[in-house]
């Protein structure tokens, strides 16, 4: 399965960050969709099927934790490459990967090919 077939959410309370990568990945021809926070995530993620959400953890409503939670209380199982300014030791449920907000668009690139097994 191509870039093409592939869908992807994003999750970002930052308008530019969101916008950047939505029109980096959209130009390497995958099917984008965004959401500002947790609560319009979950609008999306209940009426579309997703191969990745990439998402931030620190957001206003329902935090990039909390949506994990949600998922997995739902049993909903969509890979999440996590892209946070926030440090943090610890994998969270579904994480298959991690991104610190200072990323470059060929890190992002290889991120999202890797876990979506595209590489």
């Amino acid at each position: 399965m191509g870039a093409k077939t592939r869908r992807i959410l994003v999750v970002e309370d930052e308008p530019a960050i969101r916008e950047a990568v939505v029109v980096f990945l959209s130009h390497l021809n995958y099917r984008m969709d965004q959401a500002e926070n947790g609560i319009e995530a979950l609008h999306y993620i209940k009426s579309n099927s997703y191969d990745l959400i990439i998402l931030d953890i620190k957001m206003p409503y329902i935090n990039g934790r909390q949506l994990m939670e949600i998922l997995a209380e739902n049993r909903i199982r969509i890979p999440v490459l996590v892209m946070s300014a926030v440090a943090q030791a610890e994998v969270l449920f579904q994480e298959k990967g991690r991104l610190e907000k200072t990323f470059d668009l060929k890190t992002l690139r290889e991120k999202v090919e890797e876990i979506l097994g595209l590489e």
